[in-house]
């Protein structure tokens, strides 16, 4: 069976409503802030990033969650929420289905572990990192959560044997290229976020790669 494929930041309607029509088994959304219910992108870093993106990469504003849980709902899909800040509102878990389709990941590990009463028994969680620990099932316990969400550069079968020894979850993201969807599946992770699910469903649903001229050249920029 493939790993189940995510659509990343579905952070506004027109996003969301294409990752649907392409397929995906669940869409990734953002949240932040506390009380205010809003999904947005990661912030720029600097005033002079904020006015270019502006300028050159104009985005609708994101979605309430209600709107986009409805959605989801409607349609039978999964739904990974990220949570971007080190507080939220436990409220907010009210408009989330509460059936087990829902997981919750965040790179804050002690919210996780502080929201386990909340969220134990009606929703998956996640501990979102950006590294390769020495005990990646340590990092999963400590968060309470029931497994890992990772970004692909530090996934390796150790890491896979580890977890799969402990029954903990692997999502991979960000993964926009067929053949790294491929060999991740193969692996046996559990999910791989994409930004591209338009090349990825069909590349593990046919175990192959596209090798076109486009294809060549996109291997010999990339190639390390």
């Amino acid at each position: 069976m493939r790993p189940l494929i995510v659509g990343h930041r579905a952070n506004t309607l027109t996003k969301l409503r294409l990752y649907l029509q392409l397929g995906v088994d669940a869409v990734e959304v953002d949240v932040t802030g506390r009380e205010v219910r809003h999904i947005t992108g990661i912030k720029p870093a600097t005033l002079r990033e904020a006015l270019l993106r502006r300028i050159l990469f104009p985005e609708p504003r994101g979605e309430t969650l209600d709107r986009i849980v409805r959605e989801v709902v409607e349609r039978d899909v999964a739904l990974v929420v990220d949570l971007k800040t080190p507080q939220v509102d436990p409220s907010i878990f009210s408009s989330l289905p509460g059936d087990g389709s829902v997981t919750i990941s965040s790179k804050y590990h002690n919210l996780l572990r502080r929201l386990r009463p909340e969220l134990e028994g009606s929703y998956l969680t996640l501990a979102s990192i950006q590294e390769r620990p020495a005990r990646p099932s340590r990092v999963m316990e400590d968060a309470l959560a029931d497994g890992l969400s990772i970004e692909l550069s530090y996934v390796d079968d150790d890491l896979l044997a580890e977890m799969r020894d402990v029954g903990g979850l692997v999502y991979v993201w960000t993964v926009n290229d067929a053949e790294q969807a491929i060999s991740l599946a193969s692996m046996g992770v559990d999910a791989i976020t994409t930004d591209r699910p338009d090349l990825i469903i069909p590349a593990l649903e046919s175990g192959k790669v596209r090798n076109d001229a486009g294809r060549k050249l996109y291997r010999r920029l990339t190639e390390e």
